[in-house]
């Protein structure tokens, strides 16, 4: 359960990351 929690964090993190790449 943890894991899938950790994973759904990092998934989150990259999305957001990629649209402030794309913005920016």
């Amino acid at each position: 359960m943890e894991a899938a929690c950790y994973l759904v964090l990092i998934y989150k993190l990259q999305v957001v990351g990629q649209l402030c790449f794309e913005e920016d």
